[in-house]
C-alpha cells in the first residue's frame, strides 16, 4: 500500500474512532449501571451494591500475582477448549471474574500481529485506546469499505451483564461458540457489535454505518465475518 493510502487509511479509523467509543462507553455504562456524576475511571470496581460476579468465587488478586493465577489455571484446561489462537498466545473462550482480569484484559491491539489482522483482510492501527466509564480497550481497525467503520474492543463485563441492561442482546450464530450481537446506543449511528466472553475479557467486532450506508443486519454480518476469521486463524 502507498504512503498516500495508508495516511488516508489512518486518518479515516481516526476520525471514526470516537464514534463507535462513544457508542461502547454508553454501553459499557449502561451495563455497569453508571451514573451521572460517575468517576469514569478505567478500571473501576462494579457500583456500590452490585455484588455480581461472573464465577461462583470472587478474588481479589491483581497486576502480576493475577497473571500467574491465570497461567496455571490456563495449564489445566484441555487442549480442545474452544479458544482464539493468536500468536501471542491462545485466548480461551469462557466466563471471566472482574476482579481476576480487571489488571490483565485481552489487549486486541497489541496481542493480535499486523500479519494475523492481514490475514483476514483487515489493518489496525495497533494503539490501545482506553474506553471511558469501564476501563476497556478499543482501537480502530479497517477493511476500506466505504459504507461502515470497525472497532476492535476487550471490556471487563460479561455478556450476563449486558444481556440485563441491554434489551437488543441476543445470540447470534457464528463459528464462534457463544456469540451474541447487540446494538450500540450512539445517537444517530447505527452500531452492530458481536462478541464474546472469553477469560480475559468480552471480546468484539463493532461496525457503525457511516451516514447510514447499512444497515443493523449488514452490519452485524460484517463484523461477525471478521471475529470468525481472527477466530479461525
Amino acid at each position: 500500500m502507498s504512503t498516500r493510502a495508508s495516511a488516508t487509511t489512518g486518518t479515516r479509523a481516526h476520525r471514526y474512532r470516537a464514534v463507535l467509543l462513544a457508542s461502547l462507553s454508553v454501553v459499557a455504562c449502561a451495563t455497569s449501571s453508571c451514573t451521572e456524576g460517575g468517576t469514569g475511571i478505567p478500571g473501576d470496581d462494579y457500583p456500590p451494591g452490585d455484588t455480581r460476579s461472573n464465577s461462583s468465587a470472587a478474588n481479589t488478586n491483581s497486576g502480576a500475582d493475577a497473571v500467574s493465577d491465570t497461567d496455571a489455571v490456563s495449564e489445566n484446561h484441555s487442549e480442545d477448549r474452544p479458544a482464539f489462537h493468536f500468536q501471542s498466545g491462545d485466548l480461551e473462550l469462557g466466563d471471566f471474574d472482574y476482579e481476576e482480569i480487571k489488571d490483565n484484559l485481552f489487549d486486541p491491539c497489541t496481542e493480535i500481529s499486523a500479519e494475523e489482522f492481514a490475514a483476514v483482510g483487515l489493518e489496525a492501527d495497533q494503539k490501545s485506546t482506553f474506553i471511558t466509564n469501564v476501563g476497556g480497550i478499543a482501537c480502530g481497525i479497517d477493511d476500506n469499505h466505504p459504507n461502515y467503520v470497525l472497532n476492535l474492543f476487550t471490556i471487563p463485563r460479561s455478556m450476563e451483564n449486558i444481556q440485563e441492561w441491554n434489551t437488543s442482546a441476543e445470540p447470534y450464530t457464528t463459528q464462534i461458540p457463544n456469540s451474541f450481537r447487540y446494538r450500540g446506543h450512539t445517537p444517530g449511528e447505527e452500531t452492530c457489535i458481536v462478541a464474546v466472553d472469553t477469560e480475559r475479557g468480552h471480546v468484539g467486532i463493532g461496525a457503525t454505518a457511516i451516514r447510514g450506508g447499512a444497515r443493523f443486519d449488514k452490519l452485524c454480518e460484517t463484523a461477525g465475518h471478521l471475529l470468525e476469521g481472527l477466530y479461525t486463524l
